[in-house]
C-alpha cells in the first residue's frame, strides 16, 4: 500500500503480487504505481506473506526500488 498526495488529495494505492496464477505459470514480481504530480510517497507499507510488515516514510517517486523482507529498500539503477 502506498499513500501520496496527488492533485492535493491524499490517495492510497494497493497492489497485490502473486507469484503464480496457473499450472507452470508465473507472474512478474514487479509492481508499478503512478503518482502523477506527487514528489514522494508519504507511507509505503509492504505486508509480506509471512505476516511481517515493513513500512517506510517519505520515499522519493520515479525510481526503481527493490524491497527485501526485513532488510529495507534499495534503489536499483
Amino acid at each position: 500500500m502506498a499513500k501520496a498526495t496527488i492533485n492535493d488529495k491524499a490517495v492510497w494505492q494497493f497492489r497485490e503480487v502473486s507469484t503464480q496464477n496457473s499450472f507452470l505459470g508465473h507472474n512478474s514480481l514487479t509492481v508499478h504505481m503512478g503518482f502523477a504530480d506527487a514528489d514522494r510517497i508519504e507511507v509505503l507499507r509492504i505486508e509480506w506473506s509471512s505476516g511481517a510488515v515493513d513500512e517506510f516514510q517519505n520515499v522519493i517517486v520515479n525510481q526503481f526500488l527493490v524491497a527485501t523482507e526485513g532488510a529495507g529498500l534499495v534503489v536499483r539503477d
